[in-house]
């Protein structure tokens, strides 16, 4: 990130990041579900971006895609053992 880019712009980024970060499944049967999983966050991120876009909240937007692990949980085994 370059030294200009504001506090606010870097959180938003990050939670974008974490949002997105599926981990794999321990079945590789299950990695269908990762799929859906991910498509289905990725969504919410961009209707939660499309807000943004319209009020300019920065601050609310960014804590509902932090909200999006919890609203969409891994539903299937993580390979390596134990959830995120």
């Amino acid at each position: 990130m370059s030294a200009d880019t504001p506090p606010a712009v870097t959180d938003l980024l990050d939670a974008v990041r974490d949002a997105m970060e599926v981990p794999r499944p321990a079945d590789l049967a299950h990695v269908t579900c990762q799929d859906r999983l991910r498509s289905r966050r990725a969504e919410y991120v961009c209707g939660v971006l499309v807000q943004i876009t319209g009020n300019g909240d920065l601050d609310s937007g960014t804590r509902a895609v932090r909200s999006a692990p919890a609203l969409l949980p891994v539903n299937y085994r993580v390979a390596g053992g134990g959830a995120r």
